[in-house]
């Protein structure tokens, strides 16, 4: 549902993005994503969340052991990796701050 909901917000904003999309375009119905999430407010919390800890494992996998200036660099290849590879995630991401 995650991806579904994240596909959908980058398509049709926050205010077009409903429960009923997200239950259609996952296979699923409102009713079970209410169930699962309470409330819109609810389930965009999960999505910042779940974007947020996939961005940090990102960042983390490119990031290992380095400090200073070498992590930096590494932060920097892990933002433009990001970008081209998770375009959604980080539309999503931009929308939900």
């Amino acid at each position: 549902m995650t991806e579904a909901a994240v596909s959908l917000l980058v398509e049709r904003g926050i205010a077009g993005t409903t429960l009923a999309s997200i239950g259609e375009r996952a296979g699923y119905s409102r009713g079970l994503v209410t169930h699962r999430f309470g409330s819109k407010a609810g389930l965009l919390a999960h999505v910042h969340d779940s974007v947020a800890a996939e961005w940090v494992r990102h960042v983390d996998g490119f990031v290992g052991d380095a400090v200073g200036i070498e992590a930096l660099q590494r932060v920097t290849d892990a933002l433009y990796d990001f970008i081209v590879n998770e375009p959604e995630e980080l539309r999503a991401m931009y929308l939900l701050r």
